[in-house]
């Protein structure tokens, strides 16, 4: 369970991780948002920036780009 939200953690589910947000340069950081971003607004994930780390989560249609 995911104790913040009271709900069941995505993270079991396999579909979602954490990334730490320790990037090497301020350059790094805003590239790697700019992609979660364009993979945001394909609906291939949502993401969410925390003080420490970036929560992911597959959508389903991700699915689709592995066959």
């Amino acid at each position: 369970r995911d104790v913040e939200s009271g709900g069941d953690s995505l993270h079991a589910t396999g579909f979602a991780f954490d990334v730490r947000r320790d990037y090497a340069s301020g350059a790094q950081a805003t590239a790697f948002q700019y992609m979660l971003d364009r993979l945001q607004s394909l609906n291939l994930i949502a993401w969410v920036r925390d003080p420490d780390v970036i929560h992911i989560t597959a959508s389903s249609e991700a699915g689709e780009l592995v066959q």
